[in-house]
């Protein structure tokens, strides 16, 4: 026991206490009109969330139509519920911004989202794995002007919207409006966005896009094989997604994980996309198509390392074959390229997926490749420049000036010189395919033919010596995409040896 001096007293002193002011703050909710949301197929109020799918309720439950079931070796259902290419858009004079989101537990390899301000990335911001409800907070890179903001959502996640938070005596303005046509992208993980982390804004489809000024729709699931019934996502007696318009740009690029497929056979491949394309072409008529064959790889096998004797080559080849095959049927809006040699192995993470230098380098080439064909040279107006430049301002289109066997429409195509004669060109203009069929390629950055000429394929057995070059039947005509190139393929019917001419030649005539 401890005794106290009588003096001693214990006393309470009192305090101050300080109060602070809390911020005031101002709860944007989110169905609030001012929030737009691009490249979701569906979006829904769901108790105190928005919540966004990119397919439809049967997709995600892997049935078609009629209630039959898609198998899973067409695609995951999981993996089809992340969020690839969605973007919220909102505008606000706001200081600073809180983007309020909950995770959704599906497939999930991360929460990384980007913010975009004004048209340039500004914040990167990485939640986590498994972050529950969370938080994105930013600063306004312009303060004391409205700024519209871009919030891409996780590529290889899922989540909801719970709301925005902006400071005291600020709300959401109206967006800017924009025209802009609409990207939809199809195909596997190299599409979805593996090897870019979970990344929208490092993906080729987003990258893409924001070059051409598209907005986007990523429709890729990751480990998916060539799918018909993902088509569904462009009919609009399923959704009303579309009721202001279809998507103008569709891109394909499948095939490596048909080729690693132990059950499905090149002729599976063959059928399901050309099934698809035909389904894209019925749905939107008035879109360009355009089918990338696979890019190059690495790894040439199946995906549990086994050998079953496919090799990614064919896969290549038969998305030609069967864009040349439909075009030559009158499917004119359908384009071919070739996407072997728009990346190399270096731009790949693990031999197949690419990093996310790679992916910038793939929509750098896709957007040349496209080019041409979104803005083609129709007047011939380019034609009659290079003539006069040359000097030749009277020269017929149909005319051999320098003797060399290639008319001055197809010099102007090849950018060759037509007072020099240069047979060489036909060496690297003539080939045969794998049907032994002769065929001759142009490839330039000018392919527009007047329209008052025609190109015919012309055959012979000994180069016209005693026996005069005459028409043949040509089976295809291929107009593809090639390094932002044009490139025209006239294709003998017959192969050689069955009734095909030893050797061919193009010949311009009048109509």
């Amino acid at each position: 026991m401890i005794n106290l001096p009588k003096a001693c007293h214990l006393v309470l002193l009192p305090f101050l206490l300080w109060s602070v002011p809390v911020q005031a703050s101002v709860q944007i909710p989110p169905g609030d009109p001012g929030i737009e949301v691009d490249g979701a197929l569906i979006v829904r109020q769901a108790d105190d969330s928005l919540q966004f799918q990119r397919f439809t309720d049967n997709l995600l439950e892997r049935k078609r139509t009629d209630g039959s079931v898609i198998f899973k070796s067409y695609y995951n259902e999981f993996k089809a519920k992340t969020s690839s290419g969605i973007t919220l858009r909102f505008t606000t004079g706001s200081p600073t911004v809180e983007i309020h989101l909950r995770e959704v537990p599906e497939d999930n390899r991360g929460h990384e989202v980007g913010v975009i301000q004004n048209g340039t990335l500004t914040d990167k911001v990485n939640a986590g794995k498994h972050p529950g409800d969370y938080t994105v907070s930013v600063a306004s890179a312009h303060p004391g002007e409205s700024v519209t903001y871009e919030v891409t959502l996780p590529s290889w996640a899922n989540v909801a919207l719970l709301g925005l938070t902006l400071e005291d005596g600020y709300g959401l303005e109206a967006n800017p409006v924009t025209d802009r046509p609409i990207y939809a992208a199809f195909g596997d993980s190299i599409t979805h966005g593996t090897g870019q982390g979970s990344r929208t804004f490092d993906t080729y489809p987003y990258q893409l896009a924001r070059r051409q000024g598209w907005e986007l729709y990523n429709f890729a699931i990751g480990g998916s094989t060539t799918t018909p019934e993902l088509a569904y996502v462009l009919d609009d007696a399923q959704v009303d997604t579309w009721l202001n318009g279809k998507p103008d740009i569709i891109s394909v690029l499948w095939g490596y994980n048909d080729r690693g497929n132990q059950v499905f056979t090149l002729s599976d491949f063959r059928e399901r996309y050309t099934t698809f394309v035909e389904s894209l072409v019925e749905e939107c008529p008035d879109a360009v198509i355009f089918c990338i064959s696979p890019l190059t790889t690495t790894v040439d096998a199946a995906n549990d390392g086994s050998d079953n004797g496919k090799k990614i080559a064919d896969y290549r080849v038969t998305v030609q074959e069967i864009v040349a095959s439909m075009r030559s049927e009158g499917y004119d809006q359908v384009f071919f390229i070739n996407g072997e040699p728009l990346v190399e192995g270096g731009d790949l993470l693990d031999g197949v997926h690419l990093k996310p230098s790679g992916a910038d380098k793939l929509a750098g080439a896709l957007q040349a490749a496209m080019q041409p064909v979104l803005t083609p040279d129709d007047d011939m107006s380019g034609l009659e420049q290079w003539k006069n430049g040359l000097g030749m301002p009277g020269a017929e289109p149909a005319s051999d000036e320098d003797f060399d066997g290639l008319p001055l429409i197809f010099e102007y195509m090849l950018d060759a010189n037509p007072w020099s004669s240069d047979a060489q060109y036909w060496t690297r203009l003539v080939g045969m395919d794998n049907s032994s069929r002769l065929f001759i390629s142009l490839a330039g950055r000018h392919m527009t033919i007047p329209d008052d000429l025609s190109v015919v394929l012309e055959g012979s057995d000994d180069l016209g010596l005693t026996e005069a070059w005459t028409p043949v039947e040509t089976d295809l005509l291929v107009a593809q995409t090639f390094d932002g190139r044009w490139s025209h393929s006239w294709v003998q019917a017959a192969p050689v040896g069955e009734g095909g001419r030893r050797f061919v030649r193009l010949s311009v005539v009048p109509r």
